[in-house]
């Protein structure tokens, strides 16, 4: 029996919290011996497994197409500074519906950035697993919601578009999805049970089947070793309790919550700078704090 040929795509290869898990994923499927690639639109990586949009004219239309593909968010000019996705833009005289076809799964990942078109997948004829980084997959074009709950029900009168029509760019891209998600043999998959309740709770993902499946890591170099040796390495106090805090834009994205973290420092008397550190890998704060 042939081996199943898996295809796992994702815009970069390296560059970002998505591409990292779908790289980990692709890099452990190739150590059990499976048949996988992986199909991204920039490559930063020499990868032998990694297939990328290299010839130049490729590249060029690359280049252009996010801009071309967010020329209609360009009819809101009060729109708030959210990243906001459309993926609108067909990729004319380009073969890669027809080579993404010749898999026997398609395993989506991060397709923003004008790689994947929406329409594209139902030309794929293939099972599809859809493992989501954001909520983009099942909202009408923002990646994160915030306290708005319209992914729910069809989008319109978008809070992050500033739009007051019910008609707007996000429900036309609701639209788009949801025609495009219809009869789709799609399989979602989070890494958390909070992305799950929100993609079961939506209007385009309520009837597919989701399971949660937390990202991986090679555990052959991420594992534990004794932590005075640990700390020695890493030039950390032996003599304190650390505090860990890890996230991309750590400090300056409200949504990864340091705010509270810093909050929850000064209001605790038992910590002190003698006895405690805290750690961030990230950008530093702004301010001082607490330890």
């Amino acid at each position: 029996m042939d081996k199943l040929k898996i295809v796992i795509v994702n815009t970069t290869d390296i560059k970002g919290g998505a591409a990292r898990a779908a790289f980990r994923l692709h890099s452990g499927l190739r150590g059990i011996h499976t048949n996988s690639n992986y199909y991204v639109q920039y490559q930063h990586s020499k990868d032998r497994y990694t297939i990328s949009e290299a010839s130049n004219p490729k590249k060029l239309v690359n280049l252009i197409r996010p801009s071309i593909d967010s020329i209609p968010l360009h009819f809101y000019p009060q729109k708030k500074d959210t990243f906001f996705s459309l993926c609108w833009v067909p990729r004319v005289f380009d073969q890669s519906a027809r080579y993404l076809s010749s898999y026997d799964i398609v395993h989506l990942h991060w397709t923003c950035n004008a790689f994947i078109p929406i329409n594209e997948l139902k030309h794929y004829n293939r099972p599809i697993v859809w493992t989501l980084h954001d909520m983009w997959p099942f909202t009408g074009g923002c990646h994160y919601s915030g306290a708005c709950t319209k992914y729910k029900s069809k989008c319109g009168k978008c809070e992050q578009l500033n739009s007051k029509s019910e008609r707007d760019l996000s429900r036309w891209t609701w639209h788009r999805k949801s025609k495009a998600f219809d009869n789709l043999n799609l399989t979602v998959v989070t890494p958390s049970q909070w992305m799950a309740c929100c993609a079961r709770e939506s209007s385009l993902f309520k009837n597919k089947r989701i399971e949660v499946i937390p990202n991986g890591i090679n555990t052959s170099v991420y594992k534990p070793v004794r932590k005075k040796l640990a700390r020695s390495i890493l030039n950390l106090p032996d003599s304190k309790k650390l505090i860990l805090f890890v996230a991309f834009d750590s400090t300056s994205d409200k949504r990864k919550g340091f705010d509270l973290l810093n909050q929850a420092l000064i209001q605790n008397k038992n910590l002190s700078p003698q006895k405690n550190a805290l750690i961030i890998l990230g950008p530093r704060p702004k301010g001082p704090a607490p330890i």
